[in-house]
């Protein structure tokens, strides 16, 4: 067995990591493989030296990876570095899942090994709008947040691929919920909205009832009755004209760290400007019953009793809503967007684990009283609708 090369911890999800050595030439390379271990991505780390210039640095992991991805990204990469003073020595690359969104991810590594930049490659089609999405949110996040985020430094497109470069943030897992989580969603909620995004609730709702027509076409009839029931929840949020704003939509504990003082979150690809607020809250909670394929009812009841995170963010954004009309519209968008992303594609989406259990809570969502008053709306909200 090859000694395993000293890489942070969350390089390496999973567990049995087995290691093999693809060493040719003098040209040290690892490839990690999860073996047996489901949803795990490989990871290959190309060892290229000083010695190689930054197109070399691009190509070798190129070749590294192209059985993978089966695309040419070495000269828009080389582009992408040239552009930026990054000290890049190695490259510890992600081959991407099989999916819908499907990417690859190359850790920049310095001489001494600490991480200098990011690269996001495409390669299924939806993703080169996510990668896209994700610098747009950057843009609109760096430096505005009580928190750190990546800096989006740069995209190249090549092809029918589009490849972004980022700077890296530093820090450590950080743990269960505290007050600095639900100051940071809340941050984000009231960020500026980008020009083109929905402003209104009838803009935000038609990509995702789109998305539920085409679940009945297919035949899903769990996950797509799932949604017809929360839709009534939907709607009561509608006619409450809820504020629409910013949310991660994957807040979840593997994508924030602690950063010193602060909080550092990744991994803004799904970042959505225009849907109802305590989404990054919901989701921080419930979202590790829901990959575990199971149904989060008892912690989606904590969450709507009296000085919950999610009340408490909601005060702080001067929001009175009914949480489970929160959590309802959570789970619509929630189970549209994983059907949408399925794999195996949209007829068999209530058999993916997560969308079977976020249907099974959307069961127990009781349905809406008579309608609630209207809500109050923060002065400094994103955008009210109506407008």
């Amino acid at each position: 067995m090859i000694p395993t090369p000293a890489l942070p911890p969350f390089l390496i999800p999973g567990t049995r990591m087995a290691v093999r050595s693809l060493a040719q030439h003098r040209e040290e390379r690892w490839w990690y493989s999860a073996g047996a271990t489901s949803g795990v991505d490989d990871f290959v780390r190309a060892s290229v030296g000083r010695r190689w210039p930054l197109y070399a640095l691009a190509a070798r992991w190129q070749r590294a990876t192209r059985s993978a991805t089966g695309a040419d990204w070495s000269e828009p990469i080389a582009r992408l570095l040239a552009k930026h003073a990054l000290p890049a020595h190695d490259v510890l690359a992600q081959i991407g899942t099989p999916g819908h969104y499907r990417k690859h991810v190359a850790v920049l590594l310095d001489a001494r090994g600490e991480r200098v930049g990011v690269l996001k490659c495409s390669h299924a089609p939806a993703s080169c709008g996510s990668i896209r999405a994700e610098s747009a949110a950057l843009g609109a996040m760096h430096g505005h947040l009580p928190g750190l985020v990546p800096r989006a430094l740069g995209i190249e497109e090549a092809g029918d691929h589009v490849i972004s470069l980022q700077t890296p943030v530093h820090g450590e897992r950080c743990g269960p919920w505290s007050a600095d989580h639900g100051a940071f969603c809340a941050a984000v909620f009231v960020q500026p909205s980008p020009a083109g995004c929905a402003r209104d609730w009838n803009e935000a709702l038609e990509p995702r009832e789109r998305i539920r027509t085409r679940l009945a076409e297919a035949g899903a009839n769990g996950p797509a009755q799932a949604c017809a029931r929360l839709f009534e929840r939907v709607a009561s949020a509608a006619d409450q004209r809820l504020p629409l704003g910013w949310s991660h939509r994957d807040f979840v504990p593997s994508n924030v760290w602690r950063s010193g003082d602060a909080l550092a979150v990744i991994d803004w690809e799904w970042a959505d400007p225009s849907w109802t607020p305590g989404i990054d809250v919901i989701h921080f909670h419930l979202m590790p019953a829901l990959r575990r394929g199971q149904s989060p009812t008892a912690a989606a009841r904590q969450l709507c009793a009296s000085g919950s995170p999610l009340e408490a963010t909601c005060r702080a954004l001067g929001i009175n809503a009914d949480p489970w009309t929160l959590i309802a519209c959570y789970l619509y968008d929630l189970i549209l967007f994983y059907a949408d992303a399925n794999g195996e594609g949209l007829a068999s989406a209530g058999r993916h684990p997560l969308i079977a259990a976020a249907c099974a809570l959307a069961a127990d969502v009781p349905s809406p009283r008579s309608p609630p008053a209207r809500a109050a709306l923060s002065a400094s909200a994103v955008h009210t609708l109506g407008e």
